[in-house]
């Protein structure tokens, strides 16, 4: 088993995808100002993805079911504000 690296940065007025092919096993959220959002990209029953807002000083965890199926499929967007990012890497 590899060792789990961590990355951390406040993303200000831009944007974060995120992939499976970037190996991220748990992200952490933190809104700081402005305006984030959280935007998955799968239809479930029928119904598209819509973007979540973040209050500041609101967070949120999205932790991967296992090691070989990390993290995909979301994009992280404080083009119009500021968030603490955490990720923890495979």
């Amino acid at each position: 088993m590899g060792a789990t690296n961590f990355f951390t940065t406040t993303l200000s007025g831009s944007s974060l995808a995120i992939d499976s092919t970037d190996n991220v096993m748990k992200v952490s959220i933190e809104a700081n100002s402005g305006i984030v959002t959280v935007l998955g990209n799968v239809n479930f029953k029928g119904t598209s993805s819509t973007a979540i807002t973040l209050t500041v000083g609101g967070g949120i965890t999205l932790i991967a079911n296992s090691n070989s199926q990390p993290i995909s499929g979301i994009t992280i967007d404080a083009s119009s504000g500021s968030a603490d990012l955490v990720l923890s890497l495979i």
